[in-house]
């Protein structure tokens, strides 16, 4: 009791969003590691990163069934995230000793992203928005529909590595999927969207939006360096954002004035949209707050 104590709670969430967040990021890398080498057409770098990818999903789906009984008190998530994690982990070790050949890796493969559909399927049942049901529904069929493949390819080594290439893929988009999950937890997105309503945020970036699109267009057209519209998009993305990669730029006098327009407009538009934004969250949040609190104080009051 003393060692909790000296833990606030939420202390304690931010220690476990930070390690459930760092874990799905080591998944992360190394299911792109896999990736790689499945184009590479490497059989040992597969086996191991593969192994890896496997072992640490495996402590990601611990980390998430400890977040959903713990402080979501998602009694059905959390068994369901236990129940993956018996299967990954079993798996992640057998991948390490498991002979190379499509059988075995289509098998590992087929049976993983049948649990990614099992698992988009049970969302379904776990929300209650009609939005999210329905995306999660399209997930779940698209994931069905890559483990039908990866055990129908099994004789066909091209087939076979381009659908090891997407099982990846989908790997790495349900692990920047978790980071950003518990990495944003605690912002309030509906608010945010509120005060984006609130100050015309939305219209400044629209207008930011259509400027860049108009602009990169003029660039192509008076800028022999940008052979394509994607060049001139990139550029004005490096040229908003201020990355500057130094990879494309401005010769001619025209487009060199429409550079620095775009810029500075740029430039303007991210300070006070970020400023405006911070400072009404801050406050709605705040107000937020106060009515939770005092409607705790009222249910105690009847209790």
């Amino acid at each position: 009791m003393k060692g909790d104590s000296l833990v606030s709670p939420s202390k304690r969430y931010l220690i476990f969003t930070i390690a459930t967040s760092v874990v799905n990021a080591i998944v992360l890398v190394m299911s792109i590691f896999a990736m790689q080498y499945i184009l590479m057409d490497d059989p040992a770098k597969i086996k191991l990163f593969m192994g890896l990818t496997l072992l640490f999903h495996s402590i990601a789906m611990v980390n998430l069934a400890i977040f959903d009984g713990y402080f979501e008190k998602k009694k059905f998530s959390m068994i369901k995230h236990i129940i993956f994690a018996s299967v990954y982990l079993p798996f992640s070790i057998a991948l390490f000793f498991a002979p190379y050949n499509n059988i075995v890796f289509g098998t590992f493969s087929g049976v993983f992203v049948l649990t990614v559909s099992a698992n988009r399927l049970a969302k379904i049942f776990e929300v209650k928005k009609l939005v999210p049901r329905i995306l999660n529904g399209i997930l779940a069929g698209l994931a069905l529909f890559v483990a039908i493949m990866m055990f129908i390819s099994l004789d066909d080594p091209d087939l076979f590595y381009a659908d090891m290439t997407i099982m990846q893929i989908i790997l790495m988009f349900l692990s920047l999927i978790n980071i950003m999950r518990y990495a944003f937890s605690k912002i309030q997105f509906m608010t945010l969207l509120k005060i984006m309503r609130k100050t015309y945020a939305l219209e400044v970036l629209y207008g930011l939006v259509v400027l860049i699109i108009s602009f990169s267009f003029i660039f192509m057209v008076f800028e022999e360096s940008f052979q394509t519209y994607g060049d001139a998009l990139w550029y004005s993305f490096a040229l908003v954002t201020t990355i500057g990669f130094g990879d494309y730029s401005a010769t001619g006098v025209l487009c060199r004035i429409l550079s620095v327009i775009l810029g500075i407009y740029g430039i303007i538009v991210v300070a006070i949209i970020t400023s405006v934004i911070v400072n009404f969250y801050n406050e709605v949040k705040g107000q937020s707050d106060e009515e939770e609190k005092k409607q705790e104080i009222e249910e105690n009051k009847e209790k």
